[in-house]
């Protein structure tokens, strides 16, 4: 079941008013990143069973400091509901999300999107804007996604996000900016595109390996008939997120070529690569 359907069918059946995140076309582990700096930090716990969510609830950039334990990997994605949205608009929208994530806009939006392997937490900065209603969920592991609900306030004074050494932007349909991340720098990644995108960098055995990558996902082709390009090596600088949405990290992984990628479909169910948004990317020590 993909990641957009199991939020819809889990949460309908809850009852809970929820907007849905996207479909990961690709299994791969999550790189742990850094604690990234003194910013205010909202906390996020997951254990298989419940999520929570303690500290910072004031508007602004703010340190997500995630910890999983009792699965094997979290999934934390904080929706913003807009004000004033009734119950029966969610859960309408609810229903068109399990076909379409975008969706999930006409009644509120997908701020953050990150993964959490047990064990290894991890610091991913981001900027919440001030509503009453957001939704923290957990999609990773088995069974129904975990949910709680919590209320971001305005601050007098928001804090900023520090600069960044490198950024990338999703956009309908490719990415842009830097091309060259290097490790141990803050990386900021932006869905600056007006709809649901994702932020994967896949790792390839060489720059020739890269570019047939990049090429064979252009051309459609499936990650089975890929797979001999690709490397162990993997990170995410976000799941799927709405429009406006930004997250930032201390990037740790193994230098080399990667493919930046999108696997989001569109409604006529291409996937977001063949029209245009796989480049490679070459990340140096």
């Amino acid at each position: 079941m993909s990641v957009s359907k199991k939020f819809a069918c889990g949460l309908l059946a809850a009852g809970a008013p929820l907007a849905s995140a996207g479909a990961l076309a690709l299994a791969s582990t999550s790189s742990a990143a850094t604690h990234a700096g003194a910013l205010p930090v909202l906390t996020v716990t997951m254990n298989g069973k419940s999520i929570t969510v303690s500290g910072n609830v004031a508007s602004g950039a703010v340190d997500v400091h995630s910890v999983v334990s009792g699965e094997k990997q979290g999934n934390v994605v904080l929706v913003r509901l807009n004000q004033g949205v009734t119950q029966a608009q969610i859960i309408k929208a609810l229903a068109a999300a399990s076909k379409d994530p975008n969706a999930a806009q006409l009644v509120g939006a997908i701020a953050f999107n990150s993964r959490t392997p047990k064990g290894h937490p991890t610091d991913v900065q981001t900027v919440l804007q001030p509503a009453k209603r957001y939704l923290a969920l957990d999609v990773g592991g088995k069974g129904k996604p975990r949910l709680t609900q919590f209320t971001v306030s305005p601050a007098a004074k928001p804090a900023t996000l520090p600069a960044a050494a490198s950024t990338t932007k999703a956009i309908e349909f490719g990415f842009r900016g830097s091309t060259t991340l290097k490790n141990g720098t803050m990386t900021r990644g932006i869905n600056d595109g007006w709809l649901v995108h994702m932020n994967d960098f896949l790792g390839a055995k060489s720059k020739s390996d890269a570019k047939k990558l990049a090429a064979g996902l252009k051309a459609g082709k499936s990650m089975k008939k890929l797979r001999k390009y690709l490397t162990r090596s993997f990170f995410e600088v976000f799941g799927p997120v709405s429009h406006g949405a930004v997250q930032q990290f201390v990037l740790q992984t193994k230098p080399g070529y990667y493919v930046e990628a999108c696997f989001m479909t569109t409604q006529d169910r291409r996937v977001h690569t063949v029209l245009g948004m796989e480049r490679v990317v070459k990340v140096v020590k």
